[in-house]
C-alpha cells in the first residue's frame, strides 16, 4: 500500500535565529548574567552562519537523509536520500553553481547548476531542467542569505529556520577544524512544510512517480505529522573563526493515533535521520557542464526504462 501523502523530509539540521534559549533555571545575578550572556553568543555565532558571511562562498557539501516507516509494507526498507558535491555562489545570482550527486531511494544522477540553469547528468549527457522547475529552485535559495545556505535552500532546506531554543553546549574539533557547538530543539511544522514544498519540486521533476515515493504532503498530512512528533532535536557546529556551518544533524520520530493512521495512509510510526557535512569551505571549486546538452523528457525516459527493470514482477503486473 502506497501513502500519497508522506512526503520526504529534505535533509539537514540547524538552528532559527529566533527563540534563543538562555541558561534556565538560573539562580543569583551572577548566574543569569552568565545566561545572558550565552545567549548573546549563541544569537551572535547564528547570525553569522545563516546570514551574510564571505566566507560561506563556496565548499562541498554532503547530506544524508534516512526515513523509517512503520506499519506499510511497501516502505519495509528506509527510503535513502544522498547527495554530494561542490558549490560557488559568485553573489550575482540568487541560485549558486553547484555539481551534486544525488541518490533517491537507489535512483541516482548528477544534478548540476551553471548561469542559473539546472541541468540532471546521466551518462555523457546533460538533461536540461524545465524552466519553471529552476523557477522554484531559484524562489527557494532566493530568501537564504549566504552561498551556502542558498546552495542547500534551493531544495527547501532552511536550517535557520528551522530550529528553536538553541544552546550552546561547548567547542570541539571535526576535521582538524576548531568548531563551536550548538544543540537545539526542531521546529516540526517548518520542517515539515520544507518537506511538503521539496516533494513537490521532486513530484514536478516525476521523480517520485519513477521512484514509487509518495507525491505530496498536503495541510492535512503535515498537521497530522507534526501532532504526532514524539521527539525532535538537532546539533549543529559552527566553524570558530569563520562562523560558517560545518555540520548539522537532526533526529525525528513520530508515532501516529489511529485517526491520523488512517489520514496518512496506515504509517503507523515514522524516524528521520538527517546530516549535512560541510567541507573545504572557502576554497576554489570547479563546476563543469557537459556539453552533449538534451531536453529533460529524453532524461525522463531513461528514468523511467530503469524504474521498471528494477520492478518485481509484481509491480510490474506480471
Amino acid at each position: 500500500m502506497r501513502s500519497n501523502r508522506l512526503g520526504l523530509a529534505a535533509v539537514a539540521i540547524g538552528c532559527g535565529l529566533t527563540a534563543c534559549g538562555g541558561g534556565g533555571g538560573a539562580s543569583g545575578n551572577g548566574s543569569a548574567a552568565a545566561g545572558a550572556a550565552q545567549a548573546r553568543q549563541t544569537t551572535a555565532l547564528l547570525t553569522e552562519a545563516f546570514g551574510p558571511n564571505p566566507k560561506a562562498v563556496s565548499g562541498v557539501v554532503s547530506g544524508t537523509i534516512n526515513i523509517a516507516v512503520r506499519g506499510i509494507p511497501r516502505f519495509a526498507k528506509p527510503i535513502a536520500l544522498t547527495t554530494s558535491g561542490p558549490f560557488t555562489d559568485a553573489g550575482a545570482t540568487s541560485l549558486p553553481d553547484s555539481d551534486q550527486q544525488v541518490s533517491i531511494d537507489g535512483y541516482g544522477a548528477g544534478m548540476t547548476t551553471s548561469a542559473d540553469k539546472v541541468f540532471f547528468d546521466i551518462g555523457t549527457a546533460a538533461y536540461a531542467v524545465p524552466r519553471a522547475q529552476v523557477g522554484l529552485m531559484t524562489q527557494a535559495a532566493s530568501t537564504a542569505h549566504n552561498g551556502l545556505m542558498r546552495a542547500v535552500g534551493a531544495f527547501d532546506i532552511r536550517p535557520d529556520l528551522w530550529v528553536k531554543a538553541p544552546r550552546l553546549v561547548g567547542t570541539t574539533t571535526l576535521a582538524g577544524v576548531d568548531v563551536d557547538h550548538i544543540s537545539a530543539g526542531i521546529d516540526t511544522a517548518r520542517v515539515f512544510l520544507d518537506a511538503s514544498r521539496f516533494t513537490h519540486f521532486l513530484t514536478s521533476l516525476q521523480v517520485t512517480q519513477l521512484a514509487g515515493l509518495p507525491q505530496e504532503i498536503g495541510p492535512a498530512a503535515q498537521a497530522a505529522l507534526v501532532r504526532s512528533v514524539t521527539s525532535a532535536g538537532g546539533d549543529l557546529y559552527i566553524g570558530a573563526s569563520d562562523h560558517v556551518l560545518r555540520e548539522a544533524r537532526m533526529h525525528i520520530a513520530l508515532t501516529m493515533s489511529p485517526s491520523d493512521r488512517k489520514l496518512l495512509g496506515g504509517i503507523a510510526g515514522l524516524s528521520v535521520d538527517a546530516e549535512l557535512d560541510v567541507s573545504q569551505v572557502d576554497q576554489p571549486q570547479t563546476i563543469t557542464v557537459l556539453s552533449q546538452r538534451l531536453p529533460y523528457h529524453d532524461a525522463y525516459l531513461l528514468l523511467r526504462g530503469a524504474a521498471y527493470k528494477n520492478r518485481t514482477p509484481a509491480e510490474r503486473g506480471e
